[in-house]
Parts: structure tokens; C-alpha cells; sequence
């Protein structure tokens, strides 16, 4: 990932940066549509920029995801999940919005498994 020096030496602002950003994924379609002239002046909020200084750590070993996919699908608690990595309970949520959105973890998949332990 290039620096903010190095985009500045290239002519691109972090704006046009993050514009191309936001026209290439799919959940900021209709935000990209309805409001181009907002988004090329408007202040920029990033969520989660500054997580880590309340002591939060979105850093993950990734030999522990294929476990925690796997225990999520069982219908693990974040309680149990946050014990058994030794983390927050907000980084694990955290974690799970993550691989959700990133297609790693199914709801519908985690619910199927829930039905059978009781039923």
C-alpha cells in the first residue's frame, strides 16, 4: 500500500483514492449514485481508525481463523469464542462482521447447525 507521500508525488489524493475505493465495492452503491458531489468535498470519518487506543487489536493469527470459522458455524457463543482465543468479546464480533462480510462465515449455516442441537 502506497504512502500518503508516495500518492502525493503520484498526483492522486487520498479523496481519488478513496473514491475509486468506494466505486469498486458493492455495498457503497447506492451512497456512490446519490451522492458524487458530497463525496469529493465532504469530511471523511473513518470507523475504527484509532480501535486499537481502547484497547481493542483487530490483528488475528490466520491460522486461528479456520477454527474459529469452524466453531462460529457450531453455534459457539462469542462468550465461549471470546475464552477460547483469549480476546474481547468486541473483537470477536468484530471478527465475525469481518469474515461475514468477506463471505468466510454463514448465518443461515450457523442457525442450521443451532436447530439441530435442539431438535
Amino acid at each position: 500500500m502506497p504512502t500518503h507521500y508516495e500518492i502525493a508525488a503520484g498526483k492522486r489524493t487520498v479523496n481519488k483514492l478513496e473514491k475509486s475505493y468506494i466505486e469498486g465495492r458493492k455495498q457503497f452503491e447506492g451512497l456512490k449514485r446519490t451522492d458524487r458531489t458530497r463525496m469529493a468535498t465532504g469530511k471523511i470519518y473513518y470507523a475504527l481508525d484509532d480501535i486499537d487506543s481502547y484497547g481493542v487489536f483487530l490483528e488475528w493469527y490466520e491460522e486461528d481463523l479456520e477454527e474459529f470459522d469452524a466453531l462460529y458455524h457450531k453455534g459457539v457463543s462469542i462468550e465461549r469464542l471470546a475464552e477460547r482465543f483469549n480476546r474481547l468479546e468486541d473483537e470477536v464480533g468484530l471478527l465475525i462482521m469481518d469474515r461475514a462480510i468477506k463471505g468466510h462465515l454463514s448465518v443461515k449455516a450457523r442457525e442450521k447447525s443451532i436447530r439441530k442441537l435442539y431438535n
